[in-house]
């Protein structure tokens, strides 16, 4: 199980990996592959629950045997990935199309693993588990007679804590949603491996290895071709070992229920218990999508920062499917849920986007509690044997409609990422539901004010929050989330309805801005805002929270002044002085953005832009929102798609200058950055072209990853880091209470020395920093991890 479950799990960021290219780097092609692996885990717990049912347990292993073996001609990274002129129009159904042909069957036979060796496990050691009580059980409810303890055949007792006596080692579960109750006692059976359902674990402790180790371990060493013939062969030896377990199945007795079979409890599993078991597994399954998204979005869409969340939901489900009772509705709970609701209520209403590590810590631990409330529950709430299959088949269908929710629901229905405070709030109101109140007023009353104090200490160290602008409200946040906190922490029951009250007003009043928002849309690439002033005369883009650029609208002889990261006493009014120069007529943008690069344009020029949401381009293209592109004194074009497949396919004419403004935001596309991007680009320039690079980043330092692909293809380049310190520059461009100059970052590059000789007579312009020894980027390999910096 650990050894197939390490097989399913590492070759998830791998498959995401490679599809990126093909979608500009979006974010949510991790989203996309993680629901496409979800939809088929739940068809494989379909198969085998029905398998099992129907052939019996004597029959399965030879059906398991020849699906195996066919699953051996699937052409796993054999095939060249195959790109559709209209993929950047459909993106998820291109990827879960792509995956399907490639990694479909193979997957879907992983998946069957989990239910199908429990099952077989089962029948192999034919060691009934200790009797589940009552789904609904609660202190004071009279035992039925004829139910006795397997091991001693005496009618079990209850304790004055209301837990199985005897000599099990009980765990005080909880209802789904109402006071403790026992379920199912651990007995020493259990806990010497007799119970099928503590293998669960084991899978998902594979699952997690195979996640971190591929970022750490497989990624920096082993090029994505290797990778997946790697996988294949481990696939083999799994499928090996598996038919290896199956010729013991036949020889052994069927996993019998005795208390089942007597009658003494239904046989089948309720509806209303069945569908409690979705719900539990569908609240992590979707915040952990969520939280994922907005962490990649808004720090980088490496595949670490896709792995650690999905590994900490993993985790929670290992610890409480071990069957230790500390991590089966652990008490420290009622700490960690009061306080990390806290911070997230901060977080999210008052738009914190630094320090990275608070950002990314507070997701993991968010997605670690409540998966671990949630699967202590189900672990809790586990059927008898008999009904395994069925019971992992509502877990896996739980978590594919989670994510189903985030990734095919969430788009249409939001033009921001409301999911994720939808899933905080819909987590805090199960905790409340669920939890009753701890004995012992003083005991609550301490940890209510240790945890308003701990909340304050972190507070008040979050530089970030700049209490320079709306000071009092942003006081009232961090004194409301204390409260929050402190009362969650007195009473489980109060967490719930005031968390979901603070959210919501406190989001409905930093939402309203001091403009008018003139246009929210929301596309598989990113979650975008046209904003206005409040004096209207400057719109802005927003994605996320990153800006993209705007346009100063009054007065009307404003409007062709660039700003922000583009002034013409920056690097790119160096860099266009140069091709002005040069006499380039031709150039290429990657990256429209609001089309503020059309401003520097001569009559005499023509200018393609490139962009691969159509979303982004109507946006820019709207003149009563932005006119860069509208008034531009030259001839503009925007051709959609990924820049990239449309400079290799299309029949285009050179240019005399590429210009890649797609690394500003933390989302870059890695597959721009590598050596065979850059002999593609080279190939369409005209001699004596050049590249330039706008590369201006909060967390990467992407200036050395150039630095050596420069010096690889024996091209030469300048970069220039530009502070806008000067006052002068501030009360030429700042009004309004808004910066309109930013601080950006620009390196230039060309084939041949000649391009960039008239860039070195600038002072600030200087050789480009390499990394000697590190590695160099290409199609095949590449690690994001060595120009990352955690502020």
């Amino acid at each position: 199980m650990f050894a197939s479950a390490f097989l399913l799990f590492v070759i998830q960021p791998a498959a995401g990996k490679r599809l990126l290219p093909a979608l500009g780097g979006a974010v949510a092609v991790w989203t996309s592959c993680q629901a496409f692996f979800q939809i088929l885990l739940v068809a494989g717990y379909v198969a085998a629950h029905l398998a099992i049912t129907r052939l019996g347990l004597a029959r399965h292993p030879l059906l398991q045997g020849l699906m195996g073996a066919f699953g051996l001609l699937a052409p796993v990274g054999a095939v060249a990935l195959q790109v559709p002129a209209d993929a950047h129009r459909r993106p998820v159904s291109y990827i879960l199309g792509e995956l399907a042909s490639t990694l479909g069957w193979p997957v879907f036979l992983l998946a069957t693993l989990a239910p199908t060796l429990q099952a077989w496990y089962c029948a192999i050691r034919a060691a009934p588990l200790p009797p589940e009580a009552p789904p609904h059980w609660s202190p004071g409810t009279e035992i039925p007679s004829g139910s006795a303890e397997p091991a001693t055949g005496q009618a079990p007792s209850l304790s004055r804590e209301g837990s199985w006596s005897a000599d099990h080692a009980t765990a005080p579960i909880l209802s789904p949603l109402g006071p403790p109750c026992p379920d199912r006692p651990l007995d020493r059976k259990a806990q010497d491996g007799q119970d099928p359902f503590t293998l669960y674990a084991a899978s998902n402790l594979g699952s997690l290895a195979g996640l971190l180790a591929y970022p750490l371990l497989i990624e920096p060493w082993l090029p994505l071709s290797r990778q997946f013939t790697w996988w294949k062969t481990a696939y083999v030896v799994v499928a090996l070992m598996v038919l290896g377990c199956g010729f013991l199945v036949p020889a052994a007795s069927p996993c019998r229920d005795p208390i089942h079979e007597s009658g003494a409890f239904p046989a089948r599993p309720s509806w209303r218990r069945w569908l409690t078991w979705l719900g539990w597994a569908f609240v992590p399954s979707s915040l952990t999508l969520g939280l994922t998204t907005q962490i990649t979005m808004d720090v980088a869409p490496m595949p670490l920062l896709w792995v650690l969340p999905l590994a900490m939901y993993l985790l929670s489900w290992v610890l409480p499917f071990s069957g230790a009772l500390a991590w089966v509705q652990p008490s420290w709970l009622e700490w960690a849920f009061p306080g990390l609701f806290g911070v997230a209520a901060v977080v999210h209403i008052l738009s914190v986007v630094s320090p990275a590590w608070l950002l990314v810590s507070l997701a993991l631990a968010l997605v670690f509690v409540i998966g671990l409330e949630c699967h202590g529950r189900l672990f809790g709430d586990r059927p008898a044997p008999s009904h395994l299959t069925g019971f992992y088949l509502a877990t896996a269908l739980g978590g594919m409609l989670g994510g189903g929710f985030n990734t095919w629901a969430a788009p249409l229905l939001f033009t921001r990422l409301h999911e994720v405070p939808l899933g905080l709030m819909l987590a805090a109101f199960v905790f409340s539901l669920a939890r009753p109140a701890a004995p012992g007023s003083g005991r609550r009353a301490r940890r209510a004010a240790a945890l308003a104090i701990m909340l304050i200490a972190l507070l008040w160290h979050l530089n970030s929050l700049e209490m320079g602008e709306e000071t009092w409200f942003k006081l009232t946040v961090l004194g409301c989330a204390v409260t929050v906190s402190g009362l969650g922490g007195w009473h489980p029951g109060l967490l719930g309805p005031f968390f979901a009250f603070l959210l919501l007003g406190g989001s409905s009043i930093a939402s309203t801005p001091s403009g008018q928002i003139l246009a929210e849309a929301r596309s598989f690439y990113g979650i975008y805002r046209v904003q206005a002033s409040r004096a209207g005369a400057f719109h802005h883009l927003r994605h996320g929270n990153i800006h993209h650029g705007g346009q100063k609208r009054l007065p009307p002889e404003a409007q062709r002044r660039p700003m922000f990261y583009y002034i013409r006493e920056g690097p790119v009014g160096d860099l266009f002085a140069e091709l002005r120069r040069r006499r380039a007529s031709r150039i290429a943008v990657v990256g429209l953005g609001v089309g503020t690069l059309a401003s520097y344009l001569r009559p005499w020029q023509e200018m393609v832009f490139f962009e691969i949401d159509p979303l982004v381009t109507r946006l820019a293209s709207n003149p009563d929102w932005f006119s860069f592109l509208a008034s531009a004194p030259g001839r503009v074009r925007v051709v959609e798609g990924d820049a990239r497949l449309a400079l290799r396919d299309r029949e285009l004419e050179p240019f005399d200058a590429l210009i890649l403004d797609a690394y500003s935001s933390d989302a870059i596309p890695l597959h721009l950055l590598t050596k065979e991007a850059f002999e593609l680009f080279a190939s369409r320039l005209r001699p004596g072209g050049m590249i330039g690079l706008h590369v201006s980043q909060r967390y990467l330092d992407l200036e050395p990853v150039v630095g050596n692909l420069v010096e690889a293809l024996g091209w030469t380049g300048l970069a220039c880091s530009f502070r806008p310190d000067s006052a002068a520059l501030r009360l030429k461009y700042d009004d309004e209470d808004m910066p309109f100059v930013f601080s950006s970052t620009w390196l230039v590059v060309a084939p041949t020395p000649e391009p960039v000789r008239g860039l070195r007579a600038h002072a600030r312009w200087r050789p480009l920093r390499r990394a000697p020894g590190g590695p160099l980027w290409t199609d095949d390999h590449s690690s994001i991890l060595s120009c990352y910096g955690w502020e």
